[in-house]
């Protein structure tokens, strides 16, 4: 995502909510950062379109903030788990505008590759292990799922993944 909006400026976000920290790889307008408290009362609220659990974390996405990403000639990303992607699809469509929508998969890299990476980012026991089992399950789920559109092999190198998913991005608009 950081590469694809580097390169074309015409690209921006969905701004989801989260109670996870902010982490320096995380894009700016990426997230509103709230304190795991708050997150119950503004889900009891409906304030969210969905609402996910990630690694001990509560993420959530904003109907509005949905709608106005569909807006035509908008390019807005968004980094979401499989189980959030039928409830996007659901609400374009509510709202006329399924084919506003494209969903990319991009696969995991490999168990070893990702063992490594999450091994320096946080060498804390079983860290590691718990997040591999999260990304298998993700990966298992996005199989299948029949709204991804494209789905990118995690073991290509960054240009193959950003050059796949421009051309699927803009092919389609």
């Amino acid at each position: 995502m950081k590469r694809l909006r580097r390169e074309d400026p015409i690209i921006s976000l969905l701004t989801s909510t989260t109670t996870r920290k902010q982490s320096q790889r995380d894009l700016e307008d990426e997230y509103d950062y709230i304190p795991e408290h708050i997150f119950p009362l503004l889900e009891r609220q409906n304030f969210f379109l969905w609402t996910t659990r990630i690694h001990g974390n509560c993420y959530g996405t904003r109907a509005d903030s949905v709608a106005a990403a569909l807006s035509p000639k908008r390019f807005v990303l968004a980094a979401l788990a499989p189980n959030t992607v039928e409830p996007l699809h659901s609400f374009a469509a509510r709202l006329g505008q399924p084919d506003h929508v494209q969903s990319i998969y991009i696969s995991s890299p490999g168990q070893d590759v990702l063992r490594a990476r999450l091994e320096e980012r946080n060498p804390t026991p079983g860290y590691a292990d718990r997040r591999l089992q999260d990304c298998a399950d993700w990966d298992r789920e996005a199989l299948k799922c029949t709204y991804y559109t494209l789905r990118i092999p995690g073991y290509a190198d960054l240009d193959r993944k950003v050059t796949l998913a421009k051309d699927k991005l803009f092919r389609t608009y």
